[in-house]
């Protein structure tokens, strides 16, 4: 399991990891999955729709539009992550 916490310190949820993994605030209530194939990982809402997409150097969003470079899938359902532990 991995807990994730804010600047504060306060936890903001955590992720069950595995094949699928699936993504929790702190009070239980699911925000979405991630799923991998290969080397792309793949950010799910919690009603099965296509975020954003993680190709192994840059995220993109649904359509294929850059969001950023690296890995951002967290940052996107956690927008105060500070650390995963």
């Amino acid at each position: 399991m991995l807990y994730l916490y804010d600047k504060l310190g306060k936890r903001i949820g955590y992720i069950k990891a595995g094949m699928i993994s699936i993504c929790f605030d702190d009070d239980g209530n699911r925000l979405g999955k991630i799923g991998q194939n290969g080397n792309y990982l793949y950010l799910y809402d919690n009603n099965n729709k296509l975020l954003a997409i993680f190709n192994g150097r840059n995220t993109n969003d649904s359509h294929n539009n850059y969001i950023g470079g690296g890995n951002l899938l967290y940052n996107i359902l956690y927008p105060t992550l500070a650390t995963i532990r």
